[in-house]
């Protein structure tokens, strides 16, 4: 789903929960998180950093 919608798959974390590190272009993430909020039923926990100027 994230490959889907543009994201670059930065890291994961396997504990008692799975958070993604996912990296977008600017503004592509709206998409992503409107579909993960449908998926979901609106229980994601979603942080969503600022942005700033990287290599994709």
């Amino acid at each position: 789903m994230a490959d889907h919608a543009g994201a670059h798959v930065s890291g994961t974390d396997f504990t008692d929960s799975v958070c993604l590190h996912l990296v977008f272009k600017a503004g592509e993430e709206e998409p992503f998180l409107a579909a993960l909020t449908e998926l979901l039923a609106g229980k994601e926990d979603v942080d969503v950093g600022s942005p700033r100027f990287a290599e994709f």
